[in-house]
């Protein structure tokens, strides 16, 4: 099995954890949501494991280099770093209702670059603009910013869907968490830093409303 194969199958473990978080949220149930929550961690993990065996395939190839290069292998990052940041926040926070908007945009990223025609999936030679040793830096850095945006897109919607139901009408909004929940999180060199805080006032209506107080990511 190659790196291409693997992940094309991760592609579709990414798109189980996701109708899983779905169906935690919908059924309000525990069992689904542990169940994504694994599902997810495994799709990381292949998803992390498919990154490595197409970094050592080129080197196999005489080409030697970080698998960053392309539309195909930037999605692929793409779609485990939104993973990672979201299992930490989620372990960090024993909530998994963010989840249910994080995990399809994982499942989507990965699904375009391992299915669509128009992405090409072969390992290619670097073109002379990006060799340079500054090229994993410079994207990885990019990619924890472009995944903590999306991070920000799912918390963004349940903010909305949460204010334009003071009312508490709408099918599922009860299932919102009615809980603060503030944190930080930290890169190791502190090139960026993303914060959350998310701050649920309960004296209003009998959900409650959700005010996003901060939701920044910024270069140090």
């Amino acid at each position: 099995m190659d790196s291409s194969n693997l992940l094309s199958i991760v592609t579709f473990v990414y798109g189980f954890a996701a109708i899983l978080y779905i169906a935690a949220w919908i059924f309000k149930k525990k069992l689904p949501g542990l169940l994504a929550t694994w599902t997810a961690l495994l799709g990381a993990m292949g998803n992390a494991a498919g990154i490595i065996m197409r970094w050592v395939e080129s080197y196999k190839l005489g080409i030697g280099h970080a698998p960053l290069s392309n539309m195909y292998e930037s999605l692929v990052f793409y779609s485990c770093t939104i993973a990672v940041i979201y299992l930490v926040i989620e372990r960090t926070y024993k909530n998994r209702i963010i989840g249910v908007f994080a995990m399809p945009l994982v499942f989507l990223s990965i699904a375009y670059a391992s299915l669509s025609p128009n992405v090409n999936d072969r390992i290619q030679p670097l073109i002379p603009a990006l060799k340079s040793n500054w090229l994993i830096a410079h994207v990885m850095t990019c990619f924890f910013g472009y995944a903590a945006f999306a991070i920000a897109f799912g918390i963004s919607l349940m903010y909305l869907l949460a204010c334009g139901d003071k009312k508490g009408e709408r099918l599922f909004a009860f299932t919102f968490p009615q809980a603060d929940v503030s944190g930080q999180f930290d890169t190791s060199n502190g090139n960026i830093r993303f914060f959350i805080s998310v701050y649920w006032n309960n004296n209003r209506s009998r959900l409650g409303q959700l005010r996003l107080g901060e939701l920044l990511v910024v270069g140090s």
